[in-house]
């Protein structure tokens, strides 16, 4: 590993230690279910943080969600929940978001946020499928592989 790359995972520690979950907030929730859904369900979902959402500034992005479920022999989504999340993180007292540069935030930014809303997004999930008269749907385990 060359010197330039020792000291860029030294920063990234430091700004790992530096930083705390300051809020995640739902704002956006639309979804909606089928009268004729039949089990079992075929299921996508994805995650996103438009890179415009992302303010390296206030150490915070918003995250998109979607999830579209339908029984295996339908054409069409027959249960579909769309959520968005505003997930911000806060520095120590004294540390500034200058000491680490725009780079290394918004790596840190894109790395973290998933992990951390993950487990909001899942139970979100399971409340709402649950309430739509399902058996609560438990979405898997958020695998990050780099």
């Amino acid at each position: 590993m060359g010197e330039a790359s020792i000291n860029e995972t030294n920063l990234y520690r430091e700004l790992i230690e530096s930083v705390n979950i300051g809020k995640i907030s739902l704002f956006g929730l639309d979804m909606f279910r089928t009268e004729d859904l039949r089990v079992p369900l075929r299921v996508k979902h994805d995650l996103s943080i438009p890179d415009d959402e992302i303010s390296v500034e206030e150490l915070a992005a918003k995250v998109l969600f979607t999830l579209e479920a339908s029984a295996k022999e339908a054409e069409d989504p027959q249960i579909s929940v769309k959520m968005a999340w505003l997930v911000k993180f806060e520095l120590n007292e004294g540390v500034t978001v200058d000491e680490f540069g725009d780079d290394l935030i918004r790596q840190f930014l894109t790395r973290n946020i998933p992990i951390n809303v993950w487990p909001y997004i899942r139970e979100t999930v399971s409340s709402l499928t649950g309430k739509m008269g399902l058996p609560p749907l438990l979405i898997p385990t958020l695998k990050i592989i780099r």
